[in-house]
């Protein structure tokens, strides 16, 4: 079956294919709105988290590899959502409005950088490299 669509005040129309015929068209809209962020998420770790580059064979070492690489994608997401203004909208029904994955990997890498000179500094034997180099960051 196939169900054509297009939004309101648009030109261009979509076309979506299923095998479920007995679905009218509205059902079949629905459950590809709810898939659409499912296709994204792979996309997005087959991009930038590395999905699809594993070099294990065998079912079990795939399988380890999937759930790496969708924590990872877990814990961008957290970092995103932990930001301030992530969460400030309040409609239930709107889901956040969250920066690319460039982005959120970005964001810990400077989380992780910050961690970094703060440890620096509180040792006893580091501490005028990590004020050091907090001196030349904040520049």
């Amino acid at each position: 079956k196939l169900v054509f669509s297009q939004r309101p005040r648009e030109k261009s129309w979509i076309c979506m294919a299923t095998n479920e015929t007995r679905w009218g068209a509205k059902r079949v809209l629905s459950h590809y709105v709810n898939r659409w962020p499912i296709e994204v998420l792979f996309k997005e770790s087959k991009q930038y988290l590395g999905l699809g580059d594993y070099q294990v064979l065998r079912y079990r070492g795939v399988d380890r590899y999937l759930h790496l690489v969708l924590i990872a994608n877990l814990l961008l997401t957290h970092l995103a959502a932990c930001q301030p203004g992530a969460q400030a909208a309040t409609d239930p029904d709107k889901p956040l409005d969250l920066p690319s994955t460039p982005a959120k990997q970005d964001l810990l890498r400077n989380k992780l950088w910050d961690d970094m000179i703060h440890s620096l500094e509180k040792g006893s034997r580091n501490r005028r490299v990590g004020k050091k180099l907090k001196e030349l960051v904040s520049l």
